[in-house]
């Protein structure tokens, strides 16, 4: 270059790095002279979020899940974990710009986890990217694990089983969740109970049984798990008709006492004549 003074400036920044907005004065003033100059870029780096929610609840943000991120499509090399930062929001700050791959290793406790792998990168300096597994802003979703409970009603004494009885289910706390009755066969099936514990409850007797007061327990653990219970029911005793007296008995009752009246009208009558003709 010709002597004189300069100015070195960057205009285009290495692929990864922020362009430079630093200035470096230089003059030439010697023959063959080189000057160096020592210039610094720094990485690009940005953030990673997601919000967890409850697919049946979209209100419901969930605890307890482990997202992490990985360089490779094989989710060999692990890179970090998203921490929660409150409740149901999962962020890794950050991260060096280049291309990841994410996958939750860990589901919220009563929910399924999401198997699929999710890339993403990191391109522009301070960018957040937040990972959705449905619709883009709408959060990454999660099923919930669902059970059955099937019921079977008998009769205590018989083993007879027993059609149309009243039973709910009940959560935890005593709310009822659901309730049906028992088909022809004495069986009863409620579908779809998310994992966790619950009663059993009648709430309806047959016609001609006592009403089970009580409440059963039951527990839902695994996701298409069938959880089998069975219930009795005690019939009402019979009450025999308190005795009033043989309507029978007191038909013949009746007619004795009329024929003995007739038979001593007869007689009556009889002595009276008698005694008439021995006055005449």
């Amino acid at each position: 270059m010709p002597f004189g003074s300069y100015i070195v400036h960057e205009i285009e920044a290495p692929t990864g790095y922020i362009l430079s907005d630093e200035s470096y004065p230089v003059t030439v003033c010697e023959d063959g002279e080189i000057i160096e100059i020592t210039a610094e870029n720094e990485k690009i780096r940005g953030d990673v979020t997601l919000t967890k929610i409850d697919e049946e609840y979209p209100d419901n943000k969930l605890s307890g899940a482990e997202f992490t991120v990985y360089s490779d499509e094989k989710c060999e090399n692990k890179i970090a974990v998203l921490n929660e930062t409150e409740k149901g929001v999962y962020l890794l700050e950050n991260l060096e710009y280049g291309k990841y791959f994410l996958k939750e290793t860990v589901a919220p406790d009563g929910f399924i986890i999401d198997e699929n792998i999710y890339p993403f990168s990191i391109e522009n300096d301070g960018e957040t990217i937040e990972i959705s597994n449905t619709e883009v802003g709408k959060g990454f979703i999660n099923k919930p694990k669902k059970g059955a409970v099937e019921i079977t009603k008998t009769d205590v004494s018989t083993g007879e089983l027993i059609p149309d009885c009243g039973i709910e289910i009940l959560d935890k706390d005593g709310n009822v969740v659901v309730q049906g009755r028992t088909d022809e066969n004495g069986v009863v099936t409620f579908e779809k109970l998310r994992t966790g514990d619950y009663f059993y409850h009648e709430f309806d007797a047959p016609d001609g049984y006592i009403l089970d007061e009580n409440s059963y327990p039951f527990t839902i653990k695994e996701n298409g798990e069938i959880v089998k219970c069975s219930m009795t029911n005690t019939k009402i005793p019979h009450q025999p008709t308190p005795y009033t007296g043989d309507n029978g008995s007191d038909l013949l009752a009746w007619i004795m006492i009329g024929l003995s009246l007739a038979i001593g009208s007869v007689l009556f009558i009889i002595r009276r004549k008698k005694g008439g003709k021995n006055e005449e």
